[in-house]
């Protein structure tokens, strides 16, 4: 019986489609030895999502086992990176907790893109106790000043666009230091802030900053300098009171964000699988989870949402932090 050229068409086309997707979630694996593949690895929901769609495909179009024995163990691959992640803090460990919630807010306010009085709107309504904004390095001033009376204890670090941030903080900043390359550019930033609770001070560290996004020209190499950086700040502290904060270009599918979090002994505020995107996510194919709230052993996670468009690519990342025992201070 001879094939209809069509039929044959079809055929190749499928086998080329199906070992295309097997080679993409094969390099994604692979970022450890090349920023492209690594950048692939940021995707791995939606090519999870991808290959199971054609799967689906393949089954109700019925052509036989032979092209699900190729996407199966692809799809498994990829699932096995989503079956592997933290999980919402347990409620039963929560009632152990401390008093006194920390509300963070994380903001890439992409200098002449971020609309001040937007941010302000949703400041006023969230009312977070620390907010770490990215991008700021000409609207420093502007933003400073709208927010003085609010939050009156403020670090400014970075000398240029892609690198500054500003830390507003409600309680006292109590020391405050930066940590960045020879020419003043990725500067990670460090203060230690109390709340003071009545006879019993809780105080902490917020670690920010804004990395350089993974690409050629030792850009990958850079960001992965800073993270480096922040988690040896927050492992070598004396207490487990650490917050790490702001946008560091990276998704938890990666295994550098994966070995991030294991040197600085580190916990992702995110949930489950479907967290929201902050970064495109007008794009929900493209959307990735690039701006971060992590945090130490001594803090619990309750719950964490993104915000509203202030006028930036990314959308604004406000976590609740509960301290997980009472002070000892």
């Amino acid at each position: 019986m001879i094939v209809p050229v069509s039929e044959k068409l079809i055929c190749i086309t499928i086998w080329v489609f199906l070992t295309g997707y097997a080679v993409i979630t094969v390099l994604s694996f692979l970022g450890a030895y090349f920023w492209g593949f690594e950048l692939l690895s940021h995707f791995r929901i939606q090519i999870f999502v991808g290959g199971l769609l054609i799967a689906i495909c393949l089954s109700v179009w019925r052509i036989g086992w032979s092209p699900l024995l190729l996407i199966f163990p692809a799809l498994a691959l990829n699932a096995s990176s989503l079956v592997l992640l933290k999980q919402a803090e347990d409620p039963v460990y929560m009632r152990n907790a401390g008093s006194g919630d920390i509300r963070v807010m994380s903001v890439n306010f992409r200098y002449s893109y971020g609309d001040s009085l937007a941010l302000q709107r949703l400041i006023d309504a969230e009312d977070p106790e620390i907010i770490v904004l990215t991008e700021v390095y000409s609207r420093r001033q502007e933003l400073m000043t709208l927010f003085g009376n609010p939050y009156p204890h403020q670090f400014y670090a970075g000398i240029d666009h892609t690198s500054a941030m500003l830390i507003l903080s409600r309680l006292p900043i109590l020391s405050r230091s930066s940590n960045a390359q020879a020419d003043g550019k990725y500067p990670v930033a460090d203060v230690e802030i109390c709340d003071a609770q009545p006879g019993m001070p809780n105080c902490f560290h917020v670690i920010a900053m804004h990395t350089p996004r993974p690409g050629p020209n030792g850009q990958t190499l850079r960001r992965n300098q800073m993270l480096q950086k922040a988690a040896n700040l927050a492992a070598t502290k004396l207490s487990d009171r650490t917050i790490v904060v702001g946008d560091f270009n990276i998704t938890r599918w990666s295994t550098d964000f994966t070995a991030f979090l294991r040197q600085g002994q580190l916990s992702d505020s995110k949930a489950g699988v479907w967290a929201a995107t902050t970064w495109i996510s007008r794009f929900p194919l493209f959307g990735l989870s690039i701006d971060h709230v992590l945090h130490g052993t001594g803090f619990f996670a309750i719950g964490r949402r993104v915000g509203p468009s202030i006028g930036s690519d990314h959308l604004p990342l406000i976590v609740d932090l509960v301290f997980s025992n009472p002070s000892s201070s």
